[in-house]
């Protein structure tokens, strides 16, 4: 049963990384035409891109396929993670990796429902991330959970600026069909985006340590938040639109994984 639905999870997971590759791309081109029309009062983030795209006429089409896509990139990962699928193993870094692989499998879950509540007509309220940091802090023990998933979040942005680094971007990505200057060029593109999402991540991060620490949610911020508090601290707009081409960068970078990463071992 497993083998056999091992070509349906591959479809479903390239179909989840080219609906990443749509969502990157597209909160990044429009956080860039925002700058070219608001200048320092440019915006971003996820609710502004569906919002956009939702007031086109072919929108609730592209809404419809964005779900998805996210669906399908939800149960793949959360399969991968249940059936080890990538043969991570029982030790503990093997079965951290699993855990994170169920849980981004949850966060597109999560970004589907959202997807579909808004092709319906629901009307996505603001802050989201706000909303559930305050609801974390009210019960017991939440402001040191809060500032675990701050620091979790920090760590992660660190961990995408080691891969920028390195250049390893991703161990199941086989680029060795294409010629080597083409190969290159991809690495570098998933570098330049990794970068932008590692600065994300680590602003977010950052803001919501405090929030813990704090026990304030009130200045929690998600992917748009982040992008203009960053875009606040250094060089204002011209920061915020190297942010906005690195996301551009990574939805160009999801496409290359929708073809060319290898789903599953064995």
């Amino acid at each position: 049963m497993v083998a056999l639905a091992h070509p349906w999870v591959r479809r479903l997971l390239r179909l989840g990384f080219a609906a990443r590759g749509i969502l990157y791309s597209l909160i990044g081109l429009l956080t860039l035409w925002s700058i070219v029309r608001s200048g320092s009062r440019a915006h971003g983030g996820v609710n502004t891109t569906f919002a956009s795209i939702q007031a086109v006429a072919p929108g609730m089409v592209l809404l419809a396929g964005l779900a998805l896509g996210f669906a399908g990139f939800a149960v793949g990962m959360m399969w991968t993670a249940i059936f080890d699928w990538n043969f991570e193993g029982t030790k503990p870094s093997g079965l951290l990796r699993s855990a994170g692989s169920f849980i981004v499998g949850v966060v597109h879950l999560s970004l589907t429902a959202s997807t579909v509540l808004l092709a319906a007509g629901h009307q996505p309220q603001g802050h989201g991330a706000r909303r559930w940091t305050e609801l974390l802090l009210s019960y017991p023990f939440g402001r040191a959970g809060v500032a675990i998933g701050g620091l979790y979040a920090i760590g992660y942005g660190l961990f995408l600026m080691v891969k920028v680094w390195t250049g390893k971007l991703d161990p199941l990505l086989d680029l060795s069909s294409l010629p080597k200057g083409k190969a290159l060029a991809a690495n570098w593109i998933g570098r330049f985006g990794m970068l932008s999402r590692g600065i994300i991540y680590a602003t977010i991060g950052v803001v919501l340590a405090f929030a813990g620490w704090r026990g304030d949610g009130s200045n929690v911020v998600g992917i748009g938040g982040a992008m203009r508090k960053v875009s606040q601290e250094v060089y204002v707009v011209a920061w915020l639109a190297v942010v906005a081409s690195g996301l551009v960068a990574y939805g160009l970078f999801m496409f290359i994984e929708a073809r060319y990463r290898r789903m599953g071992q064995g």
